[in-house]
């Protein structure tokens, strides 16, 4: 099947398309967007982000904001707790 095929087939417009292994046997086709924004989330939750904050950010995101400063910020928390963590629990830096 051709790209236009799939993309005609999906009923979309033609973004760029990549394939997705969401569940390894059903390999999905995803605009490249939708794979940009999935990386982020993935990276966001592996440091600790709650959904809220990650919703927030690409909410800023979305709307034409710079998130920058938000995201600076809820980095900035994750640290301190973890340092807090840290000194409560004995450990050495």
């Amino acid at each position: 099947m051709t790209l236009r095929a799939a993309v005609k087939l999906a009923d979309t417009n033609e973004a760029p398309l990549t394939v997705l292994d969401v569940v390894p046997a059903v390999p999905r086709l995803r605009a490249a967007a939708d794979v940009e924004r999935l990386r982020f989330v993935t990276l966001a939750r592996s440091l600790g982000l709650g959904l809220d904050d990650i919703r927030d950010i690409l909410g800023l995101r979305d709307r034409g904001e710079a998130p920058c400063g938000y995201f600076r910020g809820v980095l900035d928390r994750q640290v301190d707790a973890v340092a807090e963590r840290i000194n409560q629990g004995g450990l050495v830096r």
